[in-house]
């Protein structure tokens, strides 16, 4: 079994200010791990030459691209760059623990079968009622990945930090748009022989929507997103697709119990954005868009 794999972590951004800035310094405080690479794509807002200074300072090797892409098309670009073993792709608003690129590799070296690893993603602490609201859908989320099929399931699979095998990534399907890519890469994973695991030590902590449109943006795109991938791989999408019904209804009696105000007002957001599909299907914009409240230059 080999001992040590080659990383390199990739960064996609169309806004790199110091929240990218925050998210490398983060990486580059990880512990028990050999040196890794960090490449970093970006586009749309040009970068301001303190925080390329910053980036500089950080080893990262930065690419600036004068035309605007999607997240996914500057995902491709970094991996056609990576040489390493295992490639990383996270994005430019998390906070990693010192902990979990470590984790991440370790799970690599310890199953060589497996081709595709998650990390566990928690959200950040709540600084408002609307995030605490939210926190109430995502503990759903979070409860159903975690039980469902011992946690390979596509929810676990959560593009704020997927890694994967270099070579197997680099045969797989990746178009140059994507709703959901998160959900995308899990199942070409499995339809590419690959295997999926989640490396539960592996913590990466994300910060909540903070406003109603940016959760409705997210709930439009996960209700899109079954579409997407019915183009892709076919009706038999359903055999994996569905959550069952035991687990989703454990989850929900589980959250409410635990927290039935909070519950009860996450049940009217998430209706809202159930409404929006169901009436106005013709105004959906599941394209993901730049949340920048998550993305702020404050220290």
């Amino acid at each position: 079994m080999k001992r040590s794999l080659s990383l390199t972590v990739g960064i996609p951004t169309c806004y790199g200010g110091k929240s990218l800035v925050r998210v490398i310094k983060s990486l580059r405080a990880s512990q028990e791990l050999v040196a890794f690479q960090c490449l970093v794509v970006a586009d749309s807002i040009p970068i301001p030459i303190s925080i390329k200074n910053e980036l500089k300072s950080l080893l990262v090797d930065l690419t600036e691209n004068k035309i605007p892409g999607s997240q996914i098309s500057k995902v491709k670009q970094i991996v056609d760059q990576t040489k390493t073993d295992i490639f990383v792709f996270t994005q430019d608003d998390v906070r990693f623990t010192p902990e979990a690129l470590y984790e991440i590799q370790k799970t690599f070296i310890e199953n060589p079968e497996v081709t595709m690893v998650a990390a566990k993603i928690l959200p950040e602490p709540p600084a408002s009622l609307f995030e605490r609201i939210i926190g109430v859908g995502l503990s759903i989320v979070t409860n159903v990945a975690s039980t469902w099929n011992r946690g390979n399931n596509y929810l676990s699979a959560n593009g704020r930090c997927l890694a994967f095998r270099t070579q197997h990534l680099k045969q797989m399907r990746i178009p140059d748009k994507l709703v959901n890519t998160d959900a995308y890469l899990y199942f070409e994973n499995a339809r590419a022989g690959g295997t999926f695991m989640v490396a539960e030590k592996a913590i990466v902590y994300n910060p909540n929507p903070t406003s109603l449109s940016e959760q409705l943006r997210q709930t439009e795109r996960f209700l899109y997103s079954k579409r997407e991938l019915t183009l892709y791989f076919g009706h038999l999408l359903d055999l994996h697709y569905r959550i069952p019904r035991q687990v989703f209804v454990r989850a929900i009696l589980t959250t409410f119990f635990t927290n039935p105000i909070y519950f009860l007002l996450y049940v009217g957001v998430y209706l809202l954005g159930n409404l929006k599909i169901t009436f106005f299907p013709k105004d959906l914009t599941p394209m993901w868009k730049v949340n920048l409240s998550t993305k702020l230059d404050s220290e």
